[in-house]
């Protein structure tokens, strides 16, 4: 799970197994499985270096770094 702030300042959790999509419409907005939206005061930037952090604690991150360069 990733933290994240609502536009309203209410800071909330997001399993990132759940998220399909991120875009800055301006605002960041994340886009879920199913369809459902969210808008987060963090910037694209911001939750794209949280996700890939968590990531490389699991292990996953490396492995699909490596999926790349071949």
């Amino acid at each position: 799970m990733i933290p994240l702030t609502r536009l309203d300042g209410q800071p909330f959790y997001l399993q990132i197994v759940h998220i399909v999509t991120i875009e800055e419409l301006p605002d960041t907005t994340i886009t879920l499985v199913g369809n459902r939206k969210l808008v987060v005061r963090e910037s694209l930037h911001e939750v794209n270096e949280v996700i890939e952090a968590k990531l490389m604690m699991y292990g996953v991150a490396a492995a699909s770094k490596q999926e790349e360069d071949v």
